[in-house]
């Protein structure tokens, strides 16, 4: 790591950066790494339930309506701005519509003796696993459980929001500062030393976004490197384009 910190005691967990400099195709070589050491909850949120929330908030806003150490964004939304998939939130459907493309579920708070948080694979369990956890965030498989990469290769790169678990059962978030593609990615967390069992991804490009708040740290980042869009390659930081719907990581 080129840097490392235990500094979200409240969440028991590292924070460090890794160079990824042969897969990063514009902008900064560093991915931030965030692992859970002790159990999570993954609360998704819509602006459309937020008090006094009537649109899409940045990151940064999104911190100012949510008491929450660390907040990122959730997957992909349509343009009536509903989350394409399930998103279920503290037991309540925010989005009860199975995506039938998408096959990574990320789960937590369980109401029964389940493990407590998990990346599961649609294409391995029951779809009715969503019954028995409280909160339900459906996106993207990247590489599962058999080392499969499931996305195809390509030239489109942009900044990248990837959720993973571990061999030991632990959860790690990670946001790359610069743009790679999807495949490239997949590939580096099959190499890495993280021994990452599974990963999905979330919504990417200027979408990706992260705010940290804890009492050693205050933190965001935005992403700038979109899929395509060069006129905001020149302005990084700059971009702080408002998203409809976080997840809030609490203890």
């Amino acid at each position: 790591p080129i840097y490392q910190s235990q500094f979200i005691d409240e969440l028991d967990g590292d924070l460090f950066f890794e160079n990824i400099t042969k897969i990063t195709k514009r902008g900064s070589n560093r991915v931030l790494i965030i692992r859970f050491n002790s159990p999570v909850k993954f609360i998704p949120y819509h602006y459309s339930v937020i008090n006094a929330a009537t649109k899409p908030m940045t990151i940064d806003q999104w911190s100012e309506k949510i008491d929450a150490p660390i907040i990122f964004n959730a997957g992909q939304f349509d343009e009536k701005l509903r989350h394409l998939g399930w998103l279920k939130s503290k037991g309540d459907w925010l989005e009860s519509h199975k995506n039938h493309k998408w096959q990574g579920l990320l789960l937590s708070d369980p109401v029964s003796k389940h493990w407590w948080a998990r990346i599961l694979d649609i294409k391995y369990v029951e779809p009715t696993i969503v019954k028995e956890y409280q909160n339900v965030i459906q996106s993207m498989m990247l590489l599962d459980a058999k080392g499969d990469i499931r996305v195809r290769k390509s030239d489109l790169s942009a900044n990248r929001t990837v959720l993973a678990e571990d061999k030991s059962g632990r959860i790690l978030l990670f946001v790359t500062q610069g743009a790679v593609t999807l495949y490239d990615f997949a590939s580096w967390l099959k190499t890495s030393d993280l021994d990452i069992i599974r990963a999905m991804n979330f919504d990417g490009g200027i979408e990706s976004q992260l705010t940290i708040h804890t009492n050693d740290l205050d933190y965001s980042f935005y992403g700038t490197y979109s899929n395509g869009v060069k006129m905001i390659d020149p302005t990084p930081g700059m971009v702080k384009y408002p998203i409809p719907s976080v997840i809030a990581v609490m203890p």
